[in-house]
């Protein structure tokens, strides 16, 4: 696996099965690389769809990319008060070509602030499992990772630890990444 330095500005690539690219989000920063996850930032950056259109970001989020969990979590801060984290069923995360990459399985988690948590696109799942051709390997994986990802809800521990954004959001302040 291509190696990575906190610092560095990379892209994150997301795909749908079949390698088709999804989405991609410009000029994310890496605030940390480690052997089992690389955690990056970004504000206002440009986010290009697949078909051509683009928007951009509006709040800052921290994200999670276990280097072997099936599912990415972004913390999206709100300078209010706690974070909302969107969390996607997907692939574990490779880098190539200075990029994160990863492959979008449809399911999706909402844990808001206040402790609520949402499951979110099951139909498009299902929909995919058999339009995209989904093994049933990917799909017993992608199962495992949303209790997994619930697990790590529940217990507060990984990006759900009490810390993880105060620890990282520390580091955004030092390098004058956010205002």
């Amino acid at each position: 696996m291509e190696a990575l330095r906190a610092g560095s500005i990379v892209e994150i690539r997301s795909y749908k099965h079949g390698g088709k690219l999804h989405r991609v989000w410009e000029k994310n920063a890496v605030l940390s690389a480690e052997e089992h996850a690389i955690v990056t930032f970004n504000h206002r950056v440009r986010v290009t769809e697949a078909d051509g259109s683009h928007w951009y970001t509006k709040q800052p989020a921290i994200a999670y990319f276990g280097r072997e969990e099936w599912f990415n979590v972004v913390a999206i801060l709100d300078a209010d008060g706690p974070p909302t984290f969107y969390c996607n069923l997907a692939s574990p995360v490779s880098v190539s070509q200075g990029a994160l990459h990863y492959t979008d399985y449809d399911l999706d988690v909402v844990l808001m602030p206040d402790g609520e948590r949402r499951l979110l696109d099951e139909e498009e799942f299902i929909s995919n499992q058999k339009a995209l051709a989904y093994p049933e390997e990917v799909v017993r994986a992608v199962r495992r990772g949303l209790d997994r990802l619930y697990r790590k809800i529940d217990d507060a521990s990984g990006p759900f630890a009490p810390d993880f954004i105060e620890k990282y959001l520390k580091k955004v302040k030092q390098h004058g990444w956010l205002g």
